[in-house]
């Protein structure tokens, strides 16, 4: 009944595609695009920052996973999130200082697209900034048995015109038996990927897809690839069983209030 949780933690994305690693696979298929929309890889967020690494003044980044013909990436990659603007020429320099460039990756550990040096110089970075409040978080011990398990499940709460994942009203549900006051709420992008009443398949799945169909001949999803969307999220019976429902709020306005309260001293 939800009591006790075993998680199975997905290997670590070492696969290698066209000479660069970091990936779940080497090609986006029906049975391997689920990793690909919800499982975040150093392969992808290295493409990001080649990308960024490009002189050209708005480039496109190569993700160098094979794709179906007549298809292309969406913004629902997970590690993709936004086109690549007019930027400095210090962080073209920056990169370029640790082995990166639009061509090249410098690896630590082979296959794992890790820049341990590149690493090392955001931590540092990020450690002198004074503007958020950092909290420490500290873990019970748990034994072999494990413990409660607070499983909280985020569905789209309206299904009408297509909108973006960032800015859908979701609702949080529980299995979870603790009270609500301990709970609190969980906002996660694409948890559940639910899409609209259209009946045409492109629109129906542009919402959590990470791939589209191009060209004179475009390529349509398959109906086993639409159907197993959320073959990974399914739970096991009693999970499932909802004991907890939270209030229904916008997902871009959730963060914006997790980030408000972090903020220390505002700008």
């Amino acid at each position: 009944m939800g009591k006790e949780t075993r998680i199975e933690v997905p290997d670590l994305p070492i696969a290698v595609a066209q000479g660069f690693g970091g990936y779940h696979v080497p090609n986006i298929t029906e049975d391997t695009a689920n990793l690909f929309e919800e499982v975040p890889s150093l392969g992808i967020a290295g493409d990001m920052l080649m990308a960024a690494a490009s002189g050209a003044a708005e480039p496109k980044p190569n993700f160098h996973v094979g794709i179906p013909e007549h298809s292309e990436i969406t913004n629902n990659l997970v590690g993709k999130f936004f086109p690549i603007g007019l930027r400095r020429a210090e962080i073209i320099q920056r990169l370029s200082g640790y082995g990166i460039s639009s061509t090249a990756f410098a690896e630590y550990v082979p296959h794992t697209r890790f820049n341990l040096r590149y690493i090392k110089s955001l931590s540092d970075i990020l450690g002198k900034f004074e503007t958020y409040r950092i909290e420490k978080v500290c873990f019970k011990n748990l034994g072999l048995a494990g413990g409660e398990t607070q499983v909280i499940q985020t569905r789209p709460s309206e299904i009408g015109e297509p909108q973006t994942w960032r800015e859908r009203t979701v609702q949080p549900t529980s299995a979870a038996t603790s009270l609500s006051a301990y709970m609190g709420a969980a906002y996660g992008f694409q948890l559940y990927k639910e899409d609209g009443p259209d009946e045409d398949r492109a629109a129906k799945v542009a919402n959590w897809s990470c791939l589209k169909g191009v060209g004179d001949n475009p390529w349509m999803m398959p109906d086993n690839w639409y159907q197993n969307r959320n073959a990974r999220r399914n739970l096991p019976p009693g999970i499932g069983t909802e004991r907890f429902r939270a209030i229904s709020i916008r997902q871009d306005m959730q963060t914006s209030n997790v980030i408000r309260r972090m903020i220390k001293t505002p700008r």
